[in-house]
């Protein structure tokens, strides 16, 4: 039983040194990403999380950048603005942070749903507020343009 004990405690502070390293190198990766991002007032426009997409018990970065705010900052409202966020994903291999989509198809659809749902309220924008409605008004078709590279893109990503 003793054994049983010092094997499983072995097996634990191993994991527990394997999460620290893996945190450690994804605040490196993170740091690296910020430094290379447009800023406003020293403040990175992109936005950083870890999650566990895959379910496999490591992380990845997530790195949410929305190029129509990243060129012109706080021309987007509120309400349009997640329209046009655009997720990059950083997968863990071989000790360092990487950008790759391969087993990540399921997010890939979600987000290219969201990018669908986001072209037909944008082709109809009834039900959105009288100010998104007057964004899209004025810029409707490079509104159109950049949502429908971004589905290319993920298209692209998901193959």
């Amino acid at each position: 039983m003793r054994r049983f004990i010092m094997t499983l405690l072995f097996f634990a502070t191993i994991n527990t040194i394997n999460a620290q390293e893996e945190l450690n190198v994804a605040k490196g990766k993170i740091s690296e990403l910020k430094v290379k991002s447009k800023k406003i007032h020293g403040i990175s426009l992109n936005t950083y999380f870890l999650t566990d997409l895959n379910n496999d018990g490591i992380f990845e970065i997530i790195e949410r950048e929305n190029k129509v705010e990243n060129d012109a900052p706080g021309f987007l409202n509120i309400e349009i603005s997640s329209a046009f966020e655009f997720d990059k994903i950083y997968k863990y291999e071989k000790g360092e942070y990487v950008e790759n989509y391969s087993g990540f198809k399921n997010y890939l659809s979600i987000r290219k749903e969201h990018y669908k749902l986001w072209r037909r309220l944008i082709e109809k924008p009834e039900n959105l507020n009288r100010d998104s409605k007057n964004l899209i008004a004025q810029n409707k078709k490079s509104f159109l343009e950049e949502i429908n590279e971004m589905i290319l893109l993920i298209e692209k990503k998901m193959n």
